[in-house]
């Protein structure tokens, strides 16, 4: 399993139905993906942090793609 940020495209950002709100309803009841930490407020997040398999991650990309940005929470390293 990967940890990924998930986040708010322009186009989710406009609309009025909180797509990331949809987006925890829909993976809380998924089985292997586990919701990390909720950035912001509950009821109107601006980031989602989640751990899951590549596949289902694909998956989720597939089903949310034009709302939201589902991408490898890389680990930050310093320059040397």
């Amino acid at each position: 399993m990967q940890q990924y940020i998930v986040s708010l495209t322009k186009a989710g950002r406009q609309e009025a139905s909180k797509p990331l709100v949809r987006f925890l309803e829909h993976v809380r009841a998924m089985p292997a993906v586990e919701v990390i930490r909720i950035v912001g407020d509950p009821d109107n997040p601006k980031r989602v942090i989640m751990r899951a398999a590549e596949d289902r991650a694909a998956d989720l990309k597939t089903r949310f793609g034009g709302h939201l940005i589902i991408e490898v929470d890389q680990e930050l390293k310093l320059m040397q």
